[in-house]
Formats: C-alpha cells, sequence, structure tokens
C-alpha cells in the first residue's frame, strides 16, 4: 500500500477512520468533520481532529491528540496520551482516557470526566458535572450551577459564580467555593468525603462538610453551615457571620466570632478576645 502523506484530510462521509496506521506517514494528521454526524478516528500518533457543526463521535486514540467540539452534541474520547479536548457550544460528553489530560467543556451544559491520569477539567456557561478520576486532578468550575467530583487522587476542585456541588473524593483534597469574593451569593455545597482535606468557603451561605478525615475546613462571608465529620478537626468560622457548627466525631477545635448561631459537640473552641474593661 503506498503511504499516505503527512496532510489535511476532509471526510466527504458519515463515517469516516483515518487509518493511516497502516501507512507509514512521518508526522501527525488533521482531521475534519462535515457537519453531518460524524464518527472520526485518529491515529496512533498526535492528531488534530475538529468535529464539524453536527453531533459527532471522535475517538483520538493514542498520541498527544487535540479535539475540538462544534455546534453539535458531541462525544470525545482522548483514550491514550497526554490529549487536549474541548466540547464547544453543543452538550457535549468528554472522556480523556487514560494520560494526563486538559478538557474544555465550552458553553452548554457539558459532561467531561478526566478518567486517568493528572487532569485539568474545567466547565463554562451550562450546569456541567466534571470528574477527575483517578490521578491528581484539577478541576475548575465556571458559571453554571455545576456538580464536581474529584474521585481518587490528591485533588483540588474550585467552585465559582453558579450554585455547585463539590465533592473530594478518597484522596486528601482542597475544595474552594471560589476565588476570594467571587463566589456565588446563594452558596455552595462543599463535601470533603474521606481524605485529611481543606475546605474553604466565600461569599454565600455555604454548607461546609469534611466529612471523614483530619480536616481544615474555614468559613467564608455569609451564613455557614459547618460540619467536621469524623477524625481531629481544625473550623476557622470567624468570618463576622451566624454560622453553625458540628464539629462531630474526634479531638476538634474550632475559632468563633461573637455571632455564632451554634457550636455542637466541639472540644476546643476559642472565642474572640474578651472586650476592656471600661
Amino acid at each position: 500500500m503506498r503511504a499516505l502523506p503527512p496532510a489535511r484530510y476532509r471526510t466527504p462521509c458519515v463515517i469516516c477512520t483515518l487509518a493511516l496506521a497502516l501507512a507509514a506517514p512521518a508526522g501527525a494528521a488533521t482531521l475534519t468533520g462535515t457537519g453531518r454526524g460524524d464518527r472520526l478516528t485518529g491515529t496512533k500518533r498526535s492528531d488534530v481532529i475538529r468535529a464539524g457543526s453536527g453531533s459527532d463521535r471522535v475517538r483520538a486514540r493514542a498520541g498527544n491528540d487535540r479535539v475540538s467540539g462544534s455546534r453539535g452534541n458531541d462525544r470525545l474520547l482522548g483514550e491514550a496520551g497526554r490529549d487536549r479536548v474541548s466540547g464547544g457550544p453543543g452538550r457535549d460528553r468528554i472522556d480523556g482516557g487514560t494520560g494526563s489530560d486538559r478538557i474544555d467543556g465550552g458553553t452548554a451544559a457539558d459532561r467531561m470526566a478526566g478518567a486517568s491520569g493528572n487532569d485539568r477539567v474545567r466547565g463554562r456557561s451550562g450546569a456541567d458535572v466534571l470528574r477527575g478520576g483517578r490521578g491528581n486532578d484539577r478541576l475548575t468550575s465556571d458559571s453554571g450551577d455545576d456538580r464536581l467530583f474529584g474521585d481518587s487522587g490528591n485533588d483540588r476542585l474550585s467552585a465559582s459564580t453558579g450554585n455547585d456541588d463539590v465533592f473530594g473524593g478518597s484522596g486528601n483534597d482542597v475544595l474552594f467555593a471560589g476565588k476570594p469574593g467571587r463566589g456565588s451569593a446563594a452558596g455552595d455545597d462543599l463535601s470533603g468525603q474521606a481524605g485529611n482535606d481543606r475546605l474553604r468557603g466565600d461569599v454565600g451561605n455555604d454548607r461546609l462538610d469534611g466529612h471523614d478525615g483530619n480536616d481544615n475546613v474555614t468559613a467564608g462571608r455569609g451564613e455557614d453551615d459547618i460540619s467536621g465529620g469524623a477524625g481531629n478537626d481544625r473550623i476557622d468560622a470567624r468570618d463576622g457571620d451566624q454560622d453553625s457548627i458540628d464539629c462531630g466525631p474526634g479531638e476538634d477545635t474550632v475559632l468563633v466570632d461573637t455571632v455564632e448561631d451554634g457550636v455542637v459537640d466541639c472540644e476546643n473552641v476559642t472565642g474572640p478576645p474578651d472586650p476592656p474593661e471600661a
């Protein structure tokens, strides 16, 4: 079989496989969809695959690939390699596969999974679902009401301006309700789950639950509901607002101010200094 040159291939068909593995091109290939709902399959090399405006299914296969969706509701699979995958404006489903991938959902309600590897997964507008999978991942929400799952590994999960639900998983995770001063005023729900986690609230009435492990929980502005869970936890609720605090089992330490709504099951409680005598 004559080897195909490493060039651009535009699919004239609904189902198209870029099967250069049988040949021996020296470089990567570029594959572009037609807008008619394509099935696009890359090679074992580092390909560039651009879906068309239809609802496409893309398998990048091995290699450090770049995959981008378009206006359709696409299914994008990075598979092996260190891939960069972006969804575009459709309601997409993205799986990075093996390798440390970078995933960007785009502007609709997307479902994204890093799978294995140390992945970076970012939602945009729309109610997105982000999963880190195995590995030490970084998950970042944006303007939609999103759900973030760290799964296994020591993950870093950041909510943003939506009303987000954030679950750390089984590692020693860091969970943020948002960048300082930029979180949702309506509040986020942060759950550390297993591991020694660090949780930080932001503006809004947040729910912060360390669950199992020796957790470090810091309230933000707003009337927060704080639970340490099992373990020897440290809770800092000095935010100037009425917070509700339940330290849970373990030898816990809590720092409070004068306006707390309730402090339950906390062994070591430290408040503000006494006012000076008149």
